[in-house]
């Protein structure tokens, strides 16, 4: 089993990373030593774990502990297919130390998607240190630190944390916003490799494929008007997206839309864009799909679900998927978008989104999802849906 774990510390050499199955890192695994890259990052490739593991890992250099704080990570299953758990949400508070965060921990999913609006700058800087700086207010902040630190993240921007409220590519902040996002959120997967690129990609887990999109670096503003040359994706990332619908038969598409999918109307929603809604949604029933494909989506400051019954922009109307759309950490509760089939429940700013995926191996995959608010220190179901997705 093998496994990737960045830290960072200064710019330097001598780095090893300790790992171990003890939180005292005792009886550790060594690997390096690693040289930082120019922003004082240092990955790791580790390799030799035992499949479905809880593991502690830390940075020393030159022989001693640095102050880079200790992580902690669950290896996944063995085999090619198999059961996950993994929970969602989106919006917190610049620095949030709500105890919403350490609850997810004690949840122990698999990893946690983190969908936009990690902080609310509204950075419109065009110095990539001061959205730099932004990142730092929530990597740093108490409690926020028990979630990144403790299971994998994979985030995707908004537009508060990319920069204004509804921002978009004529934002000032745009390549200032792609570089720092590269220099603090060091993922290997990204699409495009240029420094102020857009920030898509995609990772797998089993059976499934999670695509995550930038609906920000590219995305045109939205009073423009509504035709075949207006994008919120881009379109090189559009047509990516396109073909990634059709190299994965046999498994499950998850797509991140930071936004919501479902919607008439809404200045920052896909009803600012219905032309590319109708093109991306025909890209789904071209492909076939939509019996294995559901939506998470963030911005609206509550949970919802739409079971599919409303989410089928496409013109042969080949069927819907479901849409679930999560949630404020802990932002002031909003809706937009709809119609749901379940919610919004839009009456506490504390909720988190769980996702239970199944798999034995058959040609049937179950997706159930859960929202949740946390109320009195716990976590308390709102609503709940499941499918299962046809391979």
């Amino acid at each position: 089993m093998k496994a990737k774990i960045v830290f960072r510390d200064n710019v330097g050499s001598g780095y090893e990373c300790l790992v171990s199955t003890s939180p005292s890192l005792a009886v550790p695994l060594r690997f390096g030593p690693v040289e930082s890259d120019q922003y004082g990052i240092v990955r790791f490739s580790i390799e030799g774990l035992t499949p479905n593991t809880r593991y502690y890992a830390g940075l020393h250099q030159n022989g001693l502990p640095t102050s880079a704080p200790q992580c902690s990570f669950r290896t996944l299953p063995a085999g090619k297919a198999y059961s996950f758990d993994f929970m969602l949400a989106s919006c917190a508070n610049t620095g949030s130390t709500n105890s919403i965060f350490p609850s997810i921990v004690a949840e122990d999913p698999l990893f946690f998607i983190h969908m936009g609006d990690i902080h609310y700058r509204d950075e419109t800087s065009t110095d990539p240190e001061d959205h730099i700086d932004n990142y730092d207010l929530a990597l740093n902040a108490s409690n926020q630190q028990d979630l990144y630190r403790n299971m994998p993240v994979w985030y995707m921007w908004d537009d508060h944390d990319y920069g204004p409220n509804d921002s978009d590519r004529t934002s000032p902040n745009r390549d200032a916003s792609c570089e720092a996002f590269r220099r603090r959120v060091p993922l290997k997967d990204l699409v495009k490799s240029g420094i102020t690129d857009e920030v898509f990609y995609k990772f797998e887990i089993g059976r499934v494929v999670f695509i995550m999109s930038d609906l920000r670096a590219e995305r045109d503003p939205n009073n423009e008007t509504d035709d075949e040359n207006k994008t919120m994706m881009g379109f090189d990332q559009r047509e990516w997206f396109k073909e990634e619908l059709t190299k994965h038969p046999g498994k499950v598409i998850c797509w991140m839309s930071s936004v919501p999918w479902v919607a008439s109307s809404g200045s920052d929603t896909w009803a600012s864009f219905q032309t590319e809604r109708n093109i991306i949604a025909n890209a789904i029933a071209d492909a076939g799909v939509q019996d294995r494909f559901f939506v998470i989506a963030g911005d609206m400051h509550a949970v919802a679900v739409n079971d599919g019954t409303h989410s089928d922009y496409s013109d042969a109307q080949a069927g819907g998927f479901p849409v679930y759309q999560v949630a404020p950490l802990d932002r002031g509760n909003s809706t937009k978008g709809g119609p749901y089939t379940s919610g919004p429940f839009d009456n506490n700013n504390n909720q988190v989104g769980k996702i239970e995926i199944t798999d034995n191996g058959g040609d049937t995959i179950t997706v159930k999802f859960t929202g949740y608010e946390f109320t009195s220190g716990a976590l308390s179901e709102l609503t709940t849906h499941q499918f299962e997705a046809q391979l």
